[in-house]
């Protein structure tokens, strides 16, 4: 039913896809897909079978690191004998390994195609944070996890004006004040995480450290990342050719 309904949902605009330009379902479904899948015809086939495992890691990161505690945390569940958290960890296991299986024997591989696997990291991760603020890991697993926010912390607190000095010099401009304020304020957040933690006040801790990302990602964003694009985008030769007579 819900493949139906997808398939219903998105049918307009393949549609109009394929009445604007004849032969687009053929190339997408076919060529792309089903082709670019089994053999090496697309330009970014040929890539190795590891593509996707660093893009996975530093796609997750800081979240990856508590990944392997969390695990830990629900083999020791399952050895005393509460398996139902092991089944829904071992489904959520599942979609992850078996996403990142079939992407990987994949004769062409891009960047976008791993994005189904991140919420999948996101879920797990999200549990084992609950069971963090509950105080319901086992003792080493919770030390793991104190340790891991507070390395995190210290490194966040260095990262958000450091990229913002990286992102200037690459794109040889200097980003606005706010830009800085905001960096400033995401350092500020991090290292407010830092103390809570430290003085066992978690769900402050973690509330106040989930603003970092969101305070950079704003500071990165807004500025510095949209010189990029303009400089190194597509763009400007897309418009150059628009205004051809002629492709």
């Amino acid at each position: 039913m819900g493949l139906l309904l997808g398939m219903l949902l998105a049918s307009p605009w393949f549609l109009a896809m394929e009445y604007r330009a004849p032969g687009y379902l053929w190339y997408y479904f076919v060529e792309r897909h089903l082709a670019g899948f089994a053999t090496n015809s697309q330009w970014h086939g040929g890539a190795p079978w590891y593509y996707y495992l660093p893009i996975l890691f530093g796609g997750a990161i800081p979240w990856i690191f508590y990944l392997g505690p969390g695990l830990w945390q629900t083999w020791t569940t399952k050895r005393h004998g509460r398996s139902e958290e092991a089944k829904a960890i071992l489904f959520i296991l599942c979609w992850l390994l078996g996403g990142l299986l079939f992407l990987s024997i994949a004769s062409s591989k891009l960047t976008p195609y791993a994005l189904p696997l991140f919420p999948a990291i996101a879920i797990l991760v999200g549990h084992y944070f609950k069971r963090f603020l509950d105080h319901t890991l086992v003792k080493n697993v919770d030390t793991t996890f104190s340790k891991i926010f507070l390395s995190v912390c210290a490194a966040g607190c260095m990262t958000p004006v450091v990229a913002l000095v990286g992102a200037d010099v690459f794109t040889h401009m200097r980003s606005p004040a706010p830009a800085y304020l905001l960096a400033l304020l995401a350092s500020a957040a991090s290292l407010a995480a830092f103390y809570w933690l430290r003085q066992g006040r978690r769900h402050a801790a973690v509330a106040v450290g989930m603003l970092w990302f969101a305070l950079l990602f704003i500071s990165m964003m807004t500025w510095p990342l949209q010189k990029v694009a303009d400089q190194y985008s597509q763009r400007s030769l897309g418009l150059e050719l628009a205004k051809l007579p002629e492709l």
